[in-house]
Formats: structure tokens, C-alpha cells, sequence
């Protein structure tokens, strides 16, 4: 390995750090930011040492042979971000060209920093739509009655607005999770109070739908599974907080149901239910994974390959659940979401990440986890820990799934955090 001069060493170290707060930004888990940031570093000729948590990255880089007075160490606090999957199929692309010197490290810390002002993908009305149709589309595959389709699908409505209104005000974002609980608990108990008739609590869970945090669950069991400890403890204790709001917010929003009593009840489920024909499941299974699409700020060109995601992930866990039994179906649906992914990464090469989020929100349990605590909350203690325990179960699943997939084909270089 040749020395590097003074400018070309900073140049690389710049660039190593700006990547790492980019795919953290963009919603990559701690085991993809480590591992890109140290295939970047090899590829660069600098040798580094990596720590990646929720809120921060550590970054040491060795000179010499005297690690302890050779070394400088970099500290970034970062905020958790979420899932932008355009922006990082874009830094993906110049990690690569930069790997495989087409670009030098000075151009692609350039261009790094100006992916972040790429115009959004999607305009506003049609993202607060897509979080409408979501919040149908989860009723449906809930087994709702038509009527409670079309109120969760308002209550996505408001919650898309309340999302827009907090991008814009940091004041309005500290209470978001909170206002947007509350608002969808609230309005639907209104709304089943008028109406004077039995409503579920799942339709104020699937108003909800988009704010659950099931695949900040998932990807914690991972990087627990991967035994970056540090980064799966806090992610994980994140989505309990996450969940803790919204139950909270939810909680004092059913209060308005006790001037209606017995209008709204987990337990009215099964007599609300109305049988609606097959094929309303298939306009659902379409709807869902295009609105992902587009909440996850995916390029228009990946659509159809999200869609084909999800499809799988669906059948995989109807399957799964016929040959594993109930709680393990998501092992079977990962698997599918897997194998397609590394297949689709490897042949296009773009990030797995494209359609492996997408298919593997369908099978996270983020509404498990809310009813978790919520019977919690009414003093269920027994029914509530044994829905805690499916959420592991189910968590775990998707997770074996996803790893025996990486076993049956290989990931792409860049794909490959953890092995």
C-alpha cells in the first residue's frame, strides 16, 4: 500500500466521512454504514476502524505503524434518519464509481453533498395521498368492514397533513408522534360514537399505519442478530418510545369514545367484519407497495421491482403461515423478499435495500407491538405479554428468512454488512 500525501489522505478521510453520514441520513442500518465506510476506506488506501449507533459514528484512521500516536479519531452526531431509498441508490452509485476510480474522492465528497438537494421524487399532495391509501390498504388486509376502510383512510389523510405541517415546523415535530395519536384515536371515536355502532381499535391502528415503527423493530433485531449490540439496544428502545407515544396520544384520544360507550373496542373486530370480495385483497396488495414507493422517496424506475417485492412477501407469509404456522410466517415471506433482493441487486447493480425495505414492511410488526401495549395499558397484562413475545417471534422470523437468503445467494459487494 502506497503512502498517501497529506491532501489526497484528508480528501479520502472526508470522503469516507461524508458517505457514512449519508447512509445514515438515508436510513442504512449500523452494520451497512460500518461496512461501506470500510470497503470505501480500503478502496482509498486508508486504514480505519469503525463504530456506528443511532446517533452517532465513530471513525479512527491509522498512520504508521504506531497506532496509538498515529491515529486521529472522528466523532459525528447524527439524528436517526429514515428511509430515502432515491438518494441512496444515488450515493450507492457514487461509492461505486469512486471504488472503481472513475471518480476521485475529492469529486464524489462533491457530489455526496449535492444528492441531499435532489428534488424530492414525488410531490407533497401525492405523498399525504399515499399515506391515505396505506391506512386503506391495512384495513383491508385487516379484514375491516367497508365503512372502517374508508375512516382509516381519512385518518392517513390527517396524519400525511400533520407529517407535512411537522417538516416545516420543528416546534410541531417534537409533538408529531403525540398530535397524530391523539387526532386518529380521537376523530375515530367521534366518529363510531355518531355513528352508534361497534368500531374496532384497528382502525385507529391502521390510521396510523405509517408512524408504527415495525421496520426500526425489525432492523434492530438484526443488528442485535449481528451482534452490533450498542446499535440494536438503542434502536430498539427508539421504537418502544416510538410506541409508547403513539399509545399515549391514542390513549387520551379514545377518551373521547366514553361519552359513546362500547362504540369502540379491540375486541369488536370480529363483528364488524364484513365479507368483501377476494379481489378488494389484490387492489390492496397494488396500492400498498407503490404508496411505500413513493413514502420512501424510491425512483419511479424501481416501482414495478417494489411491487414484485411485495408481492412475494405476501404470498411468502399466506405460505408460511399454512407450512410454519401462525408466528413463524414471516420466516418464509423474508426468505422470498431476500432471495429476490440480492437477485434484483445483483443483476441491476442497485442497493438491495430498494425492494428489500418495501417487501419486509409488509411482514414487520409495528401493529403487534402497539397492541401490545395497548392491552397493556387496560391492565391485560397476560394477553399483553404474549403479544409482546409475537412481536419478537415474528421480528425474529423475517430476520432468519433474510439471512438464510443471503446464505442461497450471495449479496452484492456493497450489500454485504455482516457477511
Amino acid at each position: 500500500m502506497s503512502e498517501l500525501t497529506d491532501d489526497a489522505r484528508a480528501e479520502a478521510i472526508e470522503f469516507v466521512l461524508g458517505l457514512g453520514r449519508a447512509l445514515h441520513v438515508y436510513g442504512a442500518s449500523a452494520p451497512e454504514v460500518e461496512h461501506a465506510m470500510e470497503q470505501s476506506a480500503r478502496s482509498l488506501e486508508l486504514r480505519g476502524e469503525f463504530f456506528a449507533t443511532p446517533t452517532s459514528i465513530f471513525a479512527t484512521f491509522h498512520r504508521g505503524a504506531n497506532a496509538a500516536h498515529d491515529s486521529t479519531t472522528h466523532l459525528m452526531r447524527v439524528e436517526p434518519g429514515s428511509a430515502d431509498l432515491g438518494r441512496r441508490a444515488r450515493v450507492d452509485e457514487v461509492i461505486e464509481d469512486v471504488h472503481r476510480g472513475r471518480l476521485h474522492a475529492h469529486e464524489g465528497r462533491i457530489l455526496l453533498a449535492a444528492i441531499q438537494d435532489d428534488p424530492a421524487p414525488y410531490s407533497r399532495t401525492v405523498s399525504i395521498a399515499c399515506s391515505a391509501l396505506i391506512s386503506a390498504a391495512a384495513a383491508r388486509f385487516l379484514d375491516l368492514a367497508p365503512a372502517e376502510i374508508v375512516a382509516a383512510g381519512v385518518a392517513g389523510l390527517v396524519v400525511g397533513l400533520l407529517q407535512l405541517v411537522a417538516l416545516r415546523s420543528p416546534r410541531v415535530r417534537r409533538v408529531q408522534l403525540l398530535a397524530s395519536a391523539f387526532l386518529v384515536a380521537a376523530g375515530v371515536a367521534l366518529w363510531a360514537g355518531l355513528r352508534g355502532a361497534p368500531t374496532p381499535f384497528q382502525v385507529v391502528v391502521a390510521g396510523q399505519i405509517t408512524l408504527l415503527p415495525g421496520l426500526r423493530i425489525t432492523t434492530a433485531m438484526a443488528e442485535l442478530a449481528l451482534d452490533h449490540l450498542a446499535a440494536g439496544t438503542a434502536r430498539f428502545l427508539g421504537s418502544i418510545m416510538t410506541l409508547i407515544a403513539l399509545l399515549f396520544g391514542a390513549a387520551l384520544g379514545v377518551q373521547i369514545g366514553a361519552l359513546f360507550p362500547d362504540t369502540l373496542s379491540m375486541e369488536a373486530v370480529a363483528a364488524a367484519r364484513t365479507e368483501l370480495p377476494g379481489w378488494t385483497l389484490y387492489v390492496a396488495l397494488a396500492i400498498a407497495p407503490l404508496c411505500f414507493g413513493v413514502l420512501f422517496r424510491a425512483q419511479r424506475r424501481d416501482l414495478p421491482w417494489i411491487l414484485a417485492s411485495c408481492v412475494l412477501a405476501f404470498v411468502g407469509s399466506r405460505l408460511g403461515a399454512e407450512v410454519l404456522g401462525n408466528g413463524f410466517e414471516a420466516a418464509l415471506g423474508g426468505l422470498f423478499v431476500g432471495l429476490a433482493s440480492n437477485v434484483y441487486a445483483r443483476m441491476l447493480n442497485r442497493p438491495a435495500a430498494t425492494t428489500l425495505l418495501p417487501g419486509i414492511l409488509l411482514l414487520v410488526p409495528g401493529s403487534i407491538g402497539f397492541r401490545s401495549l395497548f392491552n397493556l395499558l387496560e391492565r391485560d397484562v397476560i394477553t399483553g405479554i404474549e403479544t409482546a413475545f409475537q412481536v419478537a417471534t415474528v421480528g425474529m422470523s423475517s430476520v432468519a428468512g433474510l439471512f438464510v437468503a443471503n446464505v442461497v445467494v450471495r449479496p452484492r459487494r456493497l450489500d454485504r454488512a455482516g457477511g
